[in-house]
């Protein structure tokens, strides 16, 4: 998979738009996250060991093991992040939208927009990000 991705985060009334170059396959997961042409982060996953750098300017509100985490969620096969739960914590899928529950309880909802979009809303944390995603494989040279 190969994604190209614009991120609108709203945290009550602060906005924040960055970009973000997702990539995966059977052994990692490689995301970058931009600001204004600037990388501020960069990560690589392989399952078991995140490597992440920092740019110093990005505020620390912007994590990165947070964004990988809503991505995956949002865009991940139902399975692979059932296989990947703790106990006590439940994905549900109604149609096309999906919410992670623990104690009958939902964290996380995420939902298709009609637009193409796909919207996460972070019950926990207090933040929506909506995520705009262009297939790099498929997009036009």
């Amino acid at each position: 998979m190969q994604l190209q991705q614009r991120l609108q985060f709203r945290f009550g009334t602060h906005e924040r738009e960055l970009d973000a170059l997702l990539e995966a396959d059977g052994s990692q997961v490689r995301l970058a996250v931009q600001a204004m042409g600037q990388t501020g982060v960069r990560m690589v996953w392989d399952g078991t060991t995140l490597e992440q750098t920092r740019a110093p300017w990005l505020p620390p509100q912007v994590r990165g093991e947070r964004v990988l985490d809503d991505l995956q969620f949002a865009l991940w096969p139902a399975q692979a992040i059932r296989a990947a739960l703790p106990a006590g914590w439940t994905l549900v899928e109604e149609g096309r939208e999906r919410r992670l529950e623990q104690a009958g309880k939902a964290w996380l909802l995420v939902e298709p927009l009609p637009d193409g979009r796909v919207r996460l809303r972070n019950l926990a944390e207090g933040y929506e990000l909506v995520i705009e995603s262009l297939d790099m494989e498929q997009a036009p040279p």
